[in-house]
């Protein structure tokens, strides 16, 4: 092997005289940098872009498919569903409840009621008029269907043979029933 020698010899080849040096338009040369360029960056960007999925892969573990993320998805959709199904129903129970509370009729059965009759089906339980609006359903129902209605619950007072609690006396009826009991010995 020859020795080196800190010097590197150079060598220049100058094309021959004779020859024409081939030259390209100004405006191409510019063109084609300006591709390279844009294509040098759009590479980047697909490597950051890279990066960053494969950031995502690596928070989601590297078992997940694009077949199991649509399974996941699908079943995120159906959660979100059946709680929003579940939300409109307990908001229209509970509306109905203190409507029905209102109009002394069995919450229940109102309920039941609408729901069979399909007056429930069009109302937007997010509307600023929804609770009013389920008042006067409630209200109409009532008045078309007055079964409905809840027998008020009988008061001590309101029992036969005791005084009314909102008097403190006996009722005619009360009063003669009573003496009848007694003279005929009970």
């Amino acid at each position: 092997m020859p020795e080196q020698t800190g010097t590197i010899p150079q060598t220049t080849t100058l094309p021959p005289q004779n020859e024409a040096v081939e030259t390209f338009d100004r405006e191409y040369v510019q063109s084609l940098r300006a591709e390279g360029k844009s294509k040098r960056l759009e590479i980047d960007n697909l490597k950051k872009q890279l990066d960053k999925y494969k950031g995502i892969e690596s928070l989601l573990g590297s078992e997940e498919t694009p077949e199991t993320l649509k399974q996941k998805l699908s079943d995120l959709q159906n959660t979100n569903q059946s709680l929003q199904t579940k939300y409109v129903q307990t908001r229209i129970e509970t509306v109905i409840t203190r409507a029905s509370a209102k109009n002394s009729t069995d919450p229940e059965l109102t309920l039941a009621y609408m729901q069979s009759k399909g007056l429930l089906k069009d109302l937007d339980v997010e509307s600023s008029t929804f609770e009013s609006d389920i008042e006067k359903l409630v209200a109409k129902v009532v008045k078309d269907k007055p079964s409905l209605s809840m027998q008020p619950i009988p008061q001590i007072g309101d029992i036969p043979g005791n005084p009314s609690l909102d008097t403190g006396k006996f009722s005619e009826d009360d009063f003669m029933n009573r003496q009848i009991r007694k003279k005929a010995g009970y």
